[in-house]
């Protein structure tokens, strides 16, 4: 990770809802498991109804957010940008992805698998809490 990158995934990890509650040593070891991806335009990220294995912030570029149509077909309902994340609730509660994410504009985000983010939560059991507590919150 470059110092521009450290820069703005700290301070946009900062500034999130998800992180309100996290003092800095537990943001920075966050990051310590974060990679940096990029996608061209035209990718498709994650397919409604796949199980989630990992989670995004969106560092450069713009996604998609498409939904299934009755009978078939997909409707765009939504775009990530710079700044926003995904899939954290699929993450942590094991359902299944809500939603299409198909690249607009070339992106670049940082990634954390499940793997990573279950070593967190089990090294911190007041860390886990938080996380319970957020995604409560925001998947009602």
């Amino acid at each position: 990770m470059t110092p521009e990158h450290f820069d703005w995934l700290f301070k946009t990890l900062r500034d999130s809802n998800l992180f309100n509650d996290f003092d800095d040593a537990q943001v920075r070891e966050w990051m310590d498991w974060m990679e940096h991806r990029v996608f061209a335009e035209g990718d498709l990220v994650i397919t409604e109804g796949e199980p989630g294995d990992w989670f995004m912030v969106v560092y450069r570029g713009k996604i998609n957010v498409m939904k299934k149509k009755w009978p078939f077909g997909k409707n765009v309902v939504g775009h990530l940008s710079p700044g926003e994340f995904f899939g954290e609730i699929s993450l942590f509660t094991g359902k299944p992805r809500t939603a299409t994410l198909v690249v607009e504009q070339r992106l670049e985000c940082f990634m954390m698998y499940k793997n990573s983010f279950y070593k967190l939560l089990d090294a911190s059991p007041s860390f886990r809490q938080q996380i319970e507590s957020w995604v409560h919150q925001h998947s009602n």
